[in-house]
């Protein structure tokens, strides 16, 4: 709120001219305002898509700008997010959904929807889905929530035999960032 127009988000890295003491930023750029107003649009939509506070979303999507504005359209809601990596062997992904209680995936690539996962979960391709939430108000949302709420579960290699889910508080989260 401080710094709207600051960038929040490049989409690439920097490169460095080693000759010309130069630095080039290649990619997409986005500001704190783009980046929140985004987020309360897709924030927005999937409370329109009756999406709740406490509910488990999982993020089926890679490292881009799509990952961060679920991250926090998410968080804005109130809800828990729960990482998946669509890389990962199905099986593994059943797991995890039916474990963390998953009432939806948010996918950008259609990278499960071709999957036999096995699972009863709604999957929203929210790429595919781009022009309806662009519909959206971008104004902050007002949900509460507490420092003892769930932010997000994360689960563990598994290499003891199934992942285990480690639930992350806000609380937890703050002190972090």
């Amino acid at each position: 709120e401080k710094t709207p127009e600051a960038i929040a988000l490049s989409t690439d890295h920097i490169f460095s001219d080693n000759v010309l003491s130069q630095f080039f930023l290649t990619g997409q750029l986005w500001t704190y305002q783009q980046l929140n107003n985004r987020a309360n649009q897709l924030a927005r939509y999937l409370s329109a898509n009756s999406v709740q506070p406490g509910d488990r979303i999982a993020l089926a999507i890679g490292r881009s700008v799509n990952l961060v504005i679920a991250i926090l359209a998410t968080l804005k809601l109130g809800a828990i997010y729960v990482p998946l990596d669509p890389t990962h062997p199905s099986l593994r992904l059943a797991h995890i959904l039916q474990d963390s209680q998953a009432t939806l995936i948010l996918d950008s690539e259609a990278s499960l929807k071709a999957r036999d996962l096995d699972v009863d979960i709604p999957i929203l391709d929210i790429k595919n889905q781009a022009a309806e939430i662009d519909q959206y108000a971008t104004e902050n949302l007002s949900v509460a929530v507490n420092p003892q709420d769930l932010a997000y579960i994360i689960y563990t290699s598994g290499s003891t035999g199934k992942p285990k889910g480690v639930p992350i508080r806000h609380q937890s989260l703050v002190n972090l960032l």
